[in-house]
């Protein structure tokens, strides 16, 4: 026969007698679903619903600070992506591609480029390797200023809906203690 030993139901209070090597036993008289603990020194039973509860509880937790970190890790990777157009020498300046700044000098480069060739056949040659090589190359960095613009606009709308996405979910988890609003 095994030993028993006499503990107390940890909702209702009512001497119970279980066996020494039961760790699950039901109370018979309110009916909880028990989990017998032991330490070397106390034996005691802990309702099994507010184990599940305290473990819905830190699961949920779990995943709001999950959530919390995806949003400071997609903050912190927009920043160094906006610190990467930062102006050399110039840290609190950030040059961000611009549309505008760029049609603008494309039409300044055209115009300097008609005026070195003008100048080089009037008087010296040079001009006209300066316009041939130059011209293209500035126009060249022109466009490569508007593929930066495009890159920039749409990373700017894909990290507005990312974080705006993250958001909603931390405040409906913080509201509602939701575990699988995914």
């Amino acid at each position: 026969m095994p030993e028993l030993q006499t503990l107390n139901c940890g909702n209702c209070g009512a001497p119970l007698e279980i066996p020494t090597s039961v760790n699950y036993v039901t109370c018979r008289f309110c009916h909880s679903q028990l989990h017998v603990q032991r330490t070397e020194s106390v034996v005691f039973t802990e309702v099994i619903q507010s184990l599940q509860q305290e473990t819905s509880r830190l699961s949920e937790a779990t995943e709001v600070l999950k959530l919390k970190h995806s949003l400071l890790e997609l903050e912190q990777n927009w920043e160094q992506k906006l610190h990467s157009l930062a102006v050399q020498g110039k840290p609190a300046f950030i040059q961000r591609p611009n549309r505008n700044l760029a049609i603008l000098l494309g039409i300044l480069i055209t115009i300097a480029g008609i005026f070195l060739f003008a100048f080089g056949v009037l008087v010296n040659p040079f001009f006209i390797l300066a316009a041939l090589l130059g011209t293209p190359l500035v126009i060249s960095l022109i466009v490569r200023e508007f593929q930066n613009r495009n890159e920039l606009a749409e990373d700017a709308v894909h990290f507005q809906q990312r974080r705006q996405e993250l958001l909603d979910k931390i405040a409906q988890r913080e509201r509602t203690g939701c575990i699988s609003c995914d």
